[in-house]
């Protein structure tokens, strides 16, 4: 209910977080160490739609340690991954930033080999812009859902792919994943996390000898609140690569908008524009439109039902809201100006914009340059932040009005986004992590700030996160998340745990029964191209 207020909601979060943990405690007091390992995967799952009030919890990591067994010698591995970079993702889809980096991470690291474990694909297909990327460089692409259900099982898996002679790991895992926990305590190979979710809960930062933060903010972040050390803190920015620019009017014309009319642009999924407390997207932008006849409005992401339906009817079809997108290349060329999605941001769509040369703008409506807009490093001291409506829809409308401040806006954060974000710049960033990873700097030697300017607003951030939560849809019962660790649990615990579903959602609830190795297995490791 979007109406309860923010403590009681941060309470019942962390009341239900805490009983998670508390079925995996006492799982490992009866040796049932698999069941454990679940729940605590659980229990970060629900943390990370359901804010608990904190970005990590050491109860949490104290549990997970007891139910690692890296103290146990497993054997070498027969794969020989000596001098590799050694990946670690949870999945990878055809779609979104998340893996684009990872491919792009690779792509640009020319001269080193780079292998790839999924910890978690569930037969999912593997983009095949990935899967070339890996194999060019020299390394392989490892599937380890195929080996076992049981997450202790799978753990020694990747723990035995860490002592096979990789340089470093680097974790580009979800929130949720508790496997790099239970694999890699007490281990010599560095352990780089790249805290790519740097908004929510997370866990991973008890192995981690290095977290490589993608901006300034979620560093700022991760020093105050997540108690990653100074020394041990560097920043990676999103890898991206310069577009083929083929201007083509394809978009226009299929949209209808004139050749000379002013195209403003967002990209976002759909639940970054939920409305909350305070105005919806649409509102924020109904005086330009209105006031411009010759302005329109394409959106990517969602459909043209609601808000944005009623927008384009008041401005006579203006309003483009076109779902999801494949080819977003296109969509990109139609465009004139960027808008950042509105209340939560989409940094990767935003610097793919500026990229291309196209000035860009944000309305954060809180404090600017936090986890929750597009912070980046590329972008420090450019003004295209709003806290205030009326000062962002003042530069909107200079935007609108003026080609000329238009396109030096856009010459400007092109010429500094290719500087921080494109190879072979950007090679810089990984150069330097992976010689911070070869120092592997200790914790007893380190040093933390004695404070910082972020931990006055970490009440204020904890508070936006949970509305944004509610009015996003993202947040869910508790019950939710263990049936999707269901797969990894032990026939009777599977069972038990259908039991408890609430009767109306157990029939969607059968798919979760199926042991997730068998389910791998018969998808099989396969690109999507």
């Amino acid at each position: 209910m979007p109406n309860r207020p923010i403590e009681e909601v941060l309470e019942a979060n962390r009341s239900a977080f805490d009983e998670i943990l508390d079925l995996a405690e006492q799982d490992l007091g009866h040796g049932r160490r698999r069941s454990a390992a679940a729940r605590l995967q659980s229990a970060a799952r629900f943390a990370w739609y359901n804010h608990p009030g904190s970005f990590r919890d050491t109860r949490l990591e104290r549990l997970l340690a007891a139910a690692s067994d890296s103290d146990v010698v497993v054997p070498r591995s027969a794969r020989s991954l000596d001098g590799h970079v050694l990946h670690v993702a949870s999945q990878v889809y055809p779609m979104g930033g998340h893996t684009k980096l990872i491919s792009r991470w690779i792509l640009n690291d020319s001269s080193r080999v780079n292998s790839l474990v999924l910890t978690g694909q569930q037969g999912l297909p593997v983009p095949a812009e990935l899967l070339d990327a890996v194999r060019n460089s020299g390394g392989e692409v490892i599937d380890i859902g195929r080996t076992s259900s049981d997450l202790c099982a799978r753990a020694r898996a990747l723990r035995q792919l860490a002592l096979s002679g990789p340089r470093a790991i680097v974790l580009h895992i979800h929130p949720y994943d508790v496997l790099p926990s239970l694999a890699f305590a007490r281990l010599s190979t560095p352990v780089i996390l790249l805290n790519h979710a740097d908004h929510v809960f997370g866990v991973g930062f008890d192995v981690a000898d290095i977290v490589a933060d993608i901006r300034p903010a979620g560093q700022r972040l991760s020093i105050a609140a997540r108690g990653v050390q100074a020394t041990q803190s560097a920043i990676v920015p999103v890898p991206l690569a310069l577009p083929a620019h083929s201007p083509t009017h394809e978009v226009r014309t299929r949209l209808g908008i004139p050749q000379s009319a002013t195209v403003l642009l967002s990209m976002a999924s759909a639940y970054k524009y939920a409305s909350r407390a305070g105005a919806h997207f649409t509102d924020v932008h109904r005086r330009v439109l209105l006031a411009n006849p010759d302005v329109h409005l394409i959106i990517a992401g969602p459909s043209s039902e609601g808000p944005w339906a009623r927008l384009a009817s008041e401005t006579g079809g203006r309003v483009h809201a076109l779902g999801i997108v494949l080819d977003i290349e296109a969509i990109y060329e139609a465009a004139d100006i960027y808008l950042d999605s509105f209340p939560f941001a989409s940094l990767t769509s935003l610097l793919d914009a500026a990229l291309r040369g196209i000035p860009v703008l944000a309305l954060t409506g809180h404090i600017p340059h936090t986890v929750l807009s597009s912070d980046d490093l590329a972008l420090v001291g450019y003004p295209f932040q709003f806290p205030a409506t009326d000062a962002y829809i003042s530069e909107l409308e200079a935007l609108v009005e003026r080609p000329d401040y238009r396109r030096s806006q856009g010459d400007f954060v092109r010429s500094n986004v290719t500087r921080d974000h494109v190879a072979p710049m950007w090679d810089r960033w990984i150069d330097h992590l992976l010689m911070m990873s070869d120092e592997q700097r200790s914790p007893e030697a380190s040093t933390s700030p004695d404070s910082h300017p972020y931990d006055t607003q970490l009440e204020w951030l904890t508070e936006e996160l949970v509305r944004f939560q509610m009015a996003s849809g993202l947040a869910g019962p508790a019950w939710e998340a263990q049936l999707r660790d269901a797969p990894y649990l032990p026939l009777t615990a599977r069972l038990a745990l259908l039991r408890r579903t609430p009767r109306g959602a157990r029939r969607s609830a059968l798919k979760f029964m199926l042991p997730d190795a068998l389910r791998t297995r018969t998808k099989g490791l396969h690109a999507v191209t």
